[in-house]
């Protein structure tokens, strides 16, 4: 089976949550055989602040190339919008998602006494004199 990629629609959004979102996402929905096996991308909340987010089923973790693949389309998206900073947390518990996000570009750092994960555009990261 292949894991296929495409942009996010509304429909999708029940496989993220049941809820309104709070914010406007650009994302990208992973399929296998039609069926969501994950979603991921970023929310831009109100004050400015992008979020990146991902959404992955079990079935989905049988195919880290395809997550990692994902995740660099995802950042793709993020470069392409030509926002300065990302902010992203790791999944509790799950060294993996640390890992991953040291892959695409992610520092770490502390928000208000919480570890996160920070990916700032690279011509906006003041260089040392």
């Amino acid at each position: 089976m292949r894991v296929t990629f495409r942009p996010t629609i509304p429909a999708d959004i029940p496989f993220l949550t049941n809820r309104p979102l709070p914010s406007r996402i650009q994302a990208i929905t992973a399929e296998i055989e039609g069926r969501i096996i994950g979603l991921g991308g970023f929310a831009f909340q109100p004050d400015g602040t992008v979020i990146a987010f991902a959404e992955i089923s079990d079935e989905a973790r049988k195919y880290p190339v395809a997550i990692h693949r994902a995740g660099l389309m995802a950042m793709d998206l993020i470069a392409r919008s030509r926002r300065q900073f990302v902010v992203a947390e790791a999944q509790p518990g799950n060294p993996a998602a640390e890992r991953w996000l040291l892959r695409l570009g992610f520092t770490p750092t502390e928000i208000m006494g919480r570890k996160a994960y920070v990916w700032e555009r690279a011509e906006h990261v003041a260089q040392p004199v």
